[in-house]
């Protein structure tokens, strides 16, 4: 997030266009709770990619 704000501060500085796109959830729902329940280690490094 600290890096995004700065690139956001940087492009408005320098009044260039700038796009931030956002990768969305790598689970769906009921992949998380099944992963959260059985393999809950991995659900939180993936989480914290």
């Amino acid at each position: 997030l600290d890096e995004c704000i700065s690139k956001i501060r940087h492009a408005r500085r320098q009044k260039e266009a700038f796009s931030i796109g956002y990768h969305g959830n790598i689970l769906t729902y009921d992949e998380s709770r099944i992963m959260m329940h059985e393999d809950p280690i991995r659900f939180k490094n993936l989480v914290q990619e």
